[in-house]
């Protein structure tokens, strides 16, 4: 796969493709994050209806970390911070393809979430913290998600 900037990955049209396995990496914290005013909508079939959401994209070196938030209107969320719920899962697709990306789910609550999220490129080393949880992204990508307790930071090295 080759480098892809932020705007070619949002121009692409998605056709949809067989997911063999999701896997929850990690669940259950909260942060605050912006949602890009170019977030691309969509929806996903479900047997109890569509899933909407809106998709935006972190690059790291060859590809892209997808953020899908989704809602009952998502797209109210374009252009405006919010807090979110977590979850970061890995799917699997044919020929054995692995790609992780983020699930939120936009909450009311005002209090301050609970950890700080993060998107590495291949080239950034993160330094191992306490308390800090590391999900690489599969091969051939190279880039890293970074999840840390709202107080800590998430530091790197060159």
């Amino acid at each position: 796969m080759l480098n892809v900037d932020r705007a070619t990955a949002l121009r692409h049209t998605l056709t949809p493709v067989l997911v063999l396995q999701r896997e929850v990496l990690w669940s259950g914290g909260t942060i605050s994050i912006r949602v890009p005013l170019d977030a691309r909508e969509g929806k996903a079939p479900l047997p109890e209806g569509a899933l909407k959401y809106v998709q935006f994209a972190h690059c790291v070196r060859g590809g892209v970390v997808n953020f899908f938030v989704h809602g009952k209107n998502p797209v109210e969320f374009r252009g405006k911070r919010i807090s979110a719920r977590v979850t970061i899962l890995k799917k699997t697709l044919p020929g054995n393809r692995e790609y992780v990306y983020v699930d939120l789910l936009p909450i009311q609550d005002t209090a301050r979430p609970t950890h700080r999220l993060a998107v590495m490129s291949g080239g950034q080393k993160v330094m191992e913290q306490e308390g800090q949880l590391l999900f690489m992204t599969p091969q051939p990508m190279r880039g890293v998600i970074a999840l840390a307790l709202a107080g800590n930071k998430i530091l790197t090295t060159d």
